[in-house]
């Protein structure tokens, strides 16, 4: 009797062609209606300024611009890659957020893409005992609870964290073709793998682990490597000598990071050995609860006033770690890959846990972008398993837990629509977050609020008297209301935490030669072209002191200086011109009010440029006719 079988190749590859398109579909449209709103989104006062408005470097894609995006270390940071991105979307659009926004939600689409290829082919690696169908769901729910959870947002909605996005793209994409290079066995170098990390490094410096990750992985699932073997065994020397160009390009990544961070480092006195300790075991558990409980968040994490190895959460971070590490020692035999993901993390937390330390800040949600991913290749594997056991509860618990993180990464999204909405939001996360008031002010300062932004800084100072840059912009803001003994108060107190500060000694003078009082007004601008002697406004505020004294020799040097500097410098201009009228040049003072004029003209203010005709006016009807 014939028997027919069913022709099951066909339906395994429709079903794997159908999930090849669904999921991938499905991450795609949740990542873009979690983080739509940030499209209409603009800049804010954290960095942007710095790196897309006062910033022209990166604008165009000539020559002159690839040579310094591959040679600046615009704000401490070396990022090629980075700066060509924004390149590309300012020749788009021009200086229009919402074209970088766009781009970096698609960025961040691509990026979770990866993580569900490279989780799906990571996952048979270890030896599940499951089948193709349910690996493609693992990988596709990890990628999906990747993508949407909240602690992504900064990451993704502030424009100047796109090298995160572009670190983990390429930190990916090498690591499947490493994948791939050890599942083939080829004796050849890795090439692939090894362009895609050079990318990654060129994005962000924090990939310089991926060779770490690499070696992890040939001892796990790769097993390539035996942890009881030696690097020098026979069998292990091809395995060891292809990871020397990689090595090579990690150490140089890492001292180029060191020479680009320069001052921004935070030296010992700032941040003393005590507190980086107490901030590893912090970063440690940190990452890992919000994680898991992403509940409350901020984009900036301050340091607590006596933050130390004795701070409460230390304590209690220093015993969540002792735990886990007694946990993870103790499935070390059961479980090899979660002692893989364990290491990992620590890996790749390494970087930004506090041993290079830079910037106020405690911690920061972007750094978890990098870091927490091998937790989600060891969720992967935890989803794969349950799905061997019910499918449905399997995808119940996943779509329970995109259905929370997706809404609360929407609402932390809308915390970044302004300025002002992006620091009340840290400050309503903490009250006591001295950076946030300080930066709040800010915008009320900008928007006109000065009255706000004066009581701002003056919580600011109260909570952190040491706050950077709090006393100068307290005194500018007296200075504008005529508070001079106020403005001066706040001056001398930014001196003396910055006395070479030449601009705080500037505006101090500028203050007293408000206030009457020439003697001290010459004294700290004299101090102030002591620091820096091509300081403009400190040559034309000692001009306008010699000339109020009738000591003509004295000021027109000067007056001569800030030309020379600043040829087109309208008050020495003016001066020059009054000064040339009163002492009988009438034909010179007419060419320097005419050069006044057709620069008061260019910065459209009518109103400076008529009174400068009717000085020239007079000048020439006092003039006797030749």
């Amino acid at each position: 009797m014939m028997t027919t079988t069913e022709p099951t190749p066909i339906v395994p590859r429709a079903r794997s062609a159908v999930r090849s398109i669904t999921y991938p579909l499905l991450i795609a449209a949740a990542v873009g209606l979690t983080f739509s709103p940030a499209r209409e989104y603009g800049f804010v006062n954290w960095d942007d300024p710095a790196n897309f408005i006062e910033n022209t470097a990166y604008r165009g894609f000539s020559f002159d611009t690839i040579h310094w995006a591959f040679t600046t270390y615009h704000l401490g940071h070396y990022q090629p890659l980075n700066w060509l991105s924004f390149a590309a979307d300012h020749a788009l659009a021009g200086l229009n957020p919402r074209r970088f926004h766009v781009t970096q939600i698609t960025l961040h689409i691509v990026a979770a893409l990866c993580v569900h290829q490279l989780v799906r082919k990571l996952l048979p690696l270890f030896r599940l005992q499951t089948t193709p169908a349910r690996i493609d769901f693992a990988a596709a729910a990890t990628a999906l609870l990747f993508a949407v959870h909240p602690l992504r947002v900064e990451s993704v909605v502030w424009l100047s964290a796109r090298t995160d996005i572009l670190a983990l793209i390429f930190m990916c994409l090498s690591t499947l073709a490493y994948l791939r290079h050890a599942n083939a066995s080829r004796q050849s170098f890795p090439w692939a793998s090894f362009a895609f990390f050079v990318a990654a490094v060129l994005s962000k410096e924090h990939a310089v682990v991926l060779p770490a990750l690499l070696i992890l992985l040939d001892w796990y699932p790769l097993r390539r490597l035996r942890a009881d073997s030696s690097c020098l065994n026979q069998e292990h020397r091809p395995i060891c000598r292809e990871k020397l160009p990689f090595l090579l390009i990690s150490i140089l990544g890492s001292c180029n990071a060191v020479l680009a961070a320069g001052s921004s480092v935070a030296s010992m006195d700032k941040s003393p050995l005590t507190l980086r300790l107490a901030q590893i075991p912090f970063s440690i558990a940190f990452y890992l609860w919000k994680t898991v409980a992403p509940g409350r968040l901020s984009h900036f994490y301050e340091f607590p006033g006596n933050f130390g190895l004795d701070h409460p959460s230390v304590i209690v971070s220093l015993v969540a770690c002792g735990m886990i590490a007694f946990i993870v020692t103790a499935l070390r035999t059961k479980a090899p890959g979660l002692v893989l993901a364990a290491i990992a993390y620590l890996v790749i937390l390494a970087p930004v846990s506090g041993i290079m330390q830079r910037g106020p800040q405690l911690a920061a949600d972007r750094y978890s972008y990098l870091a927490t991913m091998p937790l989600y290749v060891l969720l992967g594997s935890a989803l794969a398993r349950a799905a061997n056991r019910s499918g449905f509860i399997a995808a119940c618990i996943a779509i329970s837990i995109t259905a929370v993180w997706s809404p609360m990464a929407r609402l932390q999204v809308a915390n970044w629509r302004s300025s002002f909405a992006l620091w009340q939001s840290a400050i309503d996360y903490d009250d006591h977050n001295a950076t946030a008031r300080a930066l709040l002010a800010h915008v009320h300062m900008n928007e006109g609020r000065i009255d706000d932004a004066i009581r701002e800084f003056e919580t600011a100072l109260r909570i952190r008297p040491t706050q950077p840059l709090v006393h100068r912009n307290l005194a500018a803001l007296y200075s504008r209301q005529n508070r001079l003994d106020d403005a001066i108060l706040h001056y001398e107190a930014d001196l003396a935490e910055n006395p070479a500060d030449a601009a705080s000694r500037y505006f101090l003078g500028a203050c007293y030669e408000r206030r009457g009082d020439p003697d001290r007004a010459s004294k700290q601008f004299r101090a102030a072209l002591d620091i820096n002697p091509d300081l403009v406004p400190a040559h034309l505020g000692l001009a306008r002191l010699f000339l109020n004294a009738a000591y003509v020799e004295e000021a027109e040097p000067r007056l001569r200086r800030v030309l020379e500097l600043d040829p087109e410098n309208a008050p020495a201009l003016e001066l020059l011109a009054q000064l040339c009228a009163n002492t009988g040049r009438a034909d010179e003072a007419a060419r320097y009010y005419d050069r006044a004029i057709v620069e008061a003209e260019r910065r459209h203010q009518t109103a400076a440029a008529d009174k400068l005709r009717t000085a020239k006016a007079s000048l020439a009807a006092s003039t006797p006719s030749r």
